[in-house]
């Protein structure tokens, strides 16, 4: 082989690998109507009593499904979301608690109704999880939205100030 020729394949190579990694990072493809009809269903699940009691506090999520696989007659539907609990404030909201992060959701084929929700722990443990429970590519998108924020505190503000009937530019203390 001449030295030409070694270079050619190290840089058809190393290009391989580089497209790998870049099909590799992008999110898992989701179903959008199916994800428009789970969302909801997972949306009340998340609400009816969020992630611990806080007496006089209304618990609002918002989530983005990241993937969602079927399995055993089931729908697992790995989750983003973002629960924040609100109280009213001399006319404002004053938020009292919150939780973000991923959570997979086992779900029936329609009519859709949760039979399960799994959340992964706090701090150590909780990549591990996330690898663990979703797809590379879905853990991937998870770390991602997690890393980076992802726009989920405003939709469950805006969630918020709509139910207590609050103009949208109600300011939240935190």
């Amino acid at each position: 082989m001449t030295k030409g020729t070694i270079a050619i394949g190290a840089v058809l190579v190393v290009g391989l690998l580089g497209v790998a990694a870049v099909l590799e990072e992008r999110p898992p493809p989701v179903d959008s109507a199916l994800a428009g009809a789970v969302t909801p269903v997972v949306d009340a699940e998340l609400q009816r009593e969020g992630p611990w009691r806080i007496a006089g506090a209304r618990w609002f999520c918002a989530e983005r499904v990241v993937e969602i696989r079927r399995q055993n007659g089931e729908l697992k539907v790995g989750v983003h979301t973002l629960c924040d609990a609100y109280i009213t404030d001399g006319g404002g909201l004053r938020t009292v608690g919150g939780e973000s992060g991923a959570k997979l959701v086992t779900m029936t084929e329609a009519p859709h109704r949760v039979v399960h929700v799994e959340t992964p722990p706090d701090g150590a443990g909780n990549a591990e999880w996330i690898d663990e429970n979703f797809s590379r590519a879905g853990a991937a998108e998870v770390h991602r939205r997690i890393a980076t924020g992802s726009g989920l505190a405003d939709q469950a503000a805006s969630e918020a100030r709509l139910a207590f009937g609050l103009p949208a530019d109600t300011p939240i203390r935190h």
